[in-house]
């Protein structure tokens, strides 16, 4: 015996008439009906969807290259010598500080800081496992959130709000979890 569930409203199309029954539900007025109406069927012009491509392809490809920036250390850490590392690591972080200045309210350069501070961390991931500074690894991530917490103000960027309140997040379960629970 098969049971026949009721289909999911999601999987429907956007129909006008389903589009009418939901404003209908909302008991909205009638100028924030139309505005809601027009949105739900504007079609986007090149022009926003070349933009929305653009921005897309961009943050994409610096999650790309970060995440490649990082497997390139874990793969080469034993080639390269301390000062390499070291050099390397801080070199992209201060050349992507650097070039997030040159448009200072464009996506590029917010993306830039976005990547300037996920680099700190790498930066302080290879200190101290070259100096072997004997940290706790809740101290590494309150570091980092206190480096990063300049540039998350001045960028006014949500991705790099929402690393910072992830680095504060994790550094204080660490805390707990490393130094209270003991």
């Amino acid at each position: 015996m098969t049971s026949s569930a009721p289909p999911d409203p999601l999987d429907a199309p956007a129909t006008g008439a389903r589009i009418s029954a939901t404003l209908d539900a909302l008991v909205l007025a009638p100028p924030a009906r139309l505005d809601v109406w027009a949105r739900a069927t504007r079609t986007p012009s090149r022009l926003e969807w070349r933009r929305f491509l653009a921005s897309a392809l961009l943050l994409l490809g610096a999650g790309l290259l970060l995440s490649g920036i990082v497997s390139f250390f874990a793969f080469n850490w034993a080639a390269l010598g301390k000062f390499g590392k070291l050099a390397l690591v801080a070199g992209a972080v201060s050349a992507c500080a650097l070039a997030s200045l040159r448009q200072a309210d464009g996506l590029l350069s917010r993306v830039l800081l976005f990547a300037a501070a996920v680099l700190v961390g790498a930066l302080l991931a290879v200190y101290g496992q070259t100096y072997q500074t004997g940290a706790d690894p809740w101290g590494l991530f309150a570091v980092w959130a206190l480096l990063i917490l300049p540039w998350a103000v001045a960028a006014c960027f949500t991705p790099l709000w929402l690393l910072w309140i992830a680095l504060v997040d994790l550094a204080f379960g660490l805390y707990v979890a490393q130094v209270l629970a003991t």
